[in-house]
């Protein structure tokens, strides 16, 4: 009976632990507006300036992502294979598996390290 009152406690205690799926998800944006593929080639943005450009290709690297969360408890991916190539029609990143409740900052850096 105890052994069973043991395997019981684990268990739950295991689900209180248990690790979900990470993911990160970027949103490509010019001047506020965000940009998808029927965008590219196609729509007229401005500067700064009010000079009007198109855009053909939107990509950028991210890398040294950084998350922390539940108290200052950081997860760093700064490896070459956790960087990012990030296109209008690739915004979506898993990151593993982790335990994470509380998220409370995500840092980044743009471009390859």
């Amino acid at each position: 009976m105890k052994s069973i009152v043991l395997l019981i406690a684990c268990c739950l205690s295991g689900i209180g632990m248990a690790q979900s799926d990470v993911f990160i998800h970027f949103t490509p944006k010019i001047g506020g507006q965000v940009v998808t593929t029927g965008d590219l080639g196609t729509t007229v943005y401005y500067d700064l300036n009010g000079i009007a450009f198109e855009v053909d290709l939107m990509s950028y690297y991210v890398s040294k992502l950084q998350l922390t969360h539940d108290g200052g408890q950081v997860i760093n991916f700064d490896t070459p294979e956790d960087v990012k190539l990030v296109k209008v029609n690739n915004t979506i990143f898993a990151l593993g598996s982790h335990t994470i409740t509380d998220l409370e900052q995500v840092d980044f850096g743009v471009g390859v390290p």
